[in-house]
C-alpha cells in the first residue's frame, strides 16, 4: 500500500466546502474529509505537553510517537491515498503543528467567498441576530467565521503553498475547479458528475446535523447552483459596511 499524502482545506463557512467534497470524493483515490477533529486532538496534546504532568517526566520520544503518527493512524482505514483534511490548519499554532508533526511543506486548498455573503447566508439559513450581536458572534478570531478568515489570511501572509478557489468558480465552473485542484495535488482527473450528487459519506459515516441549529452540511443533490445571495436582503447597511471593511483577503493574493 502506498504511503498516504496529506493536503489541507481551509475554507470559509458557507463557501461550498461540503459541495467541494461531494465532487472531489467521486475520485476513489482522493478524500476530502468532513470537519476534522485532528486539529483539536493536536491542540489538546500541545496543552498536555505544557502541563506539569508532562514536564515532570518529559519523555519527548514517546510523546512524538503519538503526535507524529496521528494522521497515519487516523486515516489508516481510508481507501484513498490522498487525504485533504478540512480544518483551521492555517491558524499560526495549527500551522506550526503541521510542520512539526505532519509535513514541513504543507499544501493548502483555500476556498473563499466574500465574508459579507457568508454572513448573509447564515442569516438566510435562519440565524437572524441584532447587528452588533451578529458581528460579535461571527467575526472575532475565536468564532467560526473569524477563525476561518484568520486562518486563510495567515496562509496567504506566510506565503504558504496554496491554490485559491472561490465559491463563484466552484458553483459556476465545478469541473474546471476540480481539475484545478487535482492539478495542484498532482492527481489525474477522472470525469465527475455535477448532477445527482450524493451527501458526504465517508467510511459509512454521515454528518449528523441534528446536533446543530441548522442543516449546515446538507447539499442540493439535483444540480449545482450559485446561491447568488442579495446581502442587502439579510444584512443592515451598518453590518455590510463593517464586514466589507473587515474582509481584506483579496489584498494578499
Amino acid at each position: 500500500m502506498k504511503n498516504k499524502q496529506y493536503f489541507f482545506l481551509q475554507g470559509l463557512p458557507r463557501s461550498g466546502n461540503t459541495l467541494l467534497g461531494s465532487l472531489i470524493n467521486q475520485n476513489p483515490n482522493v478524500c476530502l474529509t468532513a470537519n476534522s477533529i485532528l486539529v483539536d486532538i493536536l491542540w489538546q496534546l500541545s496543552i498536555i505537553k505544557d502541563s506539569s504532568s508532562y514536564k515532570n517526566f518529559p519523555d519527548s520520544t514517546s510523546f512524538e510517537n503519538v503526535t507524529k503518527n496521528i494522521f497515519k493512524n487516523y486515516y489508516a482505514k481510508f481507501d484513498a491515498n490522498k487525504i485533504i483534511d478540512r480544518g483551521f490548519w492555517g491558524a499560526p499554532a495549527n500551522l506550526n503543528e503541521i510542520k512539526e508533526n505532519i509535513t514541513k511543506k504543507p499544501k493548502f486548498i483555500v476556498l473563499y467567498r466574500p465574508i459579507v455573503e457568508c454572513l448573509a447566508s447564515f442569516v438566510k439559513l435562519g440565524e437572524p441576530r441584532r447587528d452588533q450581536e451578529l458581528l460579535d458572534f461571527y467575526l472575532p478570531n475565536d468564532q467560526y467565521l473569524g477563525m476561518a478568515y484568520m486562518s486563510i489570511k495567515n496562509i496567504l501572509v506566510q506565503k504558504e503553498d496554496y491554490v485559491f478557489v472561490t465559491y463563484k468558480e466552484l458553483t459556476e465552473q465545478p469541473i474546471k475547479t476540480v481539475k484545478k485542484i487535482f492539478k495542484f495535488i498532482e492527481e489525474d482527473y477522472i470525469p465527475i458528475r455535477t448532477t445527482g450528487l450524493k451527501q458526504i459519506n465517508i467510511n459509512n459515516t454521515v454528518y449528523d446535523d441534528s446536533i446543530l441549529t441548522f442543516p449546515f452540511h446538507k447539499i442540493k443533490t439535483d444540480a449545482i447552483r450559485n446561491e447568488d445571495i442579495k446581502v442587502e436582503n439579510y444584512l443592515s447597511e451598518k453590518v455590510i459596511k463593517e464586514v466589507l471593511e473587515f474582509d481584506d483577503i483579496l489584498e494578499y493574493l
